[in-house]
């Protein structure tokens, strides 16, 4: 799987490429070899993190973002609603499939 790490406003730094690689990798079983992942992070405000997470399926983008104090947290946060919208859509696509079969 292959994710494309941006970082505005900071410098990435090996502990924080780590955490984002662990949250990639949950991803292995769920998207496709392929997969193109996009990890932007960003300091808008002093010591306020905001993450986002991107990629796009079948025509649908699947996004994700927070916004807090930590950002290792974030990181966290942001690959958990990441993985609940894929599951959504994943489902969607299922009885979307098993309705025409129908």
């Amino acid at each position: 799987m292959v994710y494309e790490l941006i970082c505005e406003d900071f410098k990435i730094t090996d502990s924080i490429k780590t955490a984002v690689e662990e949250s990639i990798n949950h991803f292995e079983d769920s998207l496709p070899e392929t997969a193109n992942i996009h990890v932007f992070l960003s300091e808008p405000k002093q010591k306020h993190f905001k993450a986002i997470m991107k990629f796009k399926l079948e025509g649908k983008e699947i996004v994700a973002s927070k916004e807090g104090y930590d950002l290792y947290k974030l990181i966290k946060e942001v690959r958990k609603t990441f993985e609940n919208n894929l599951h959504q859509h994943q489902k969607r696509l299922l009885e979307r499939k098993q309705g025409k079969e129908s």
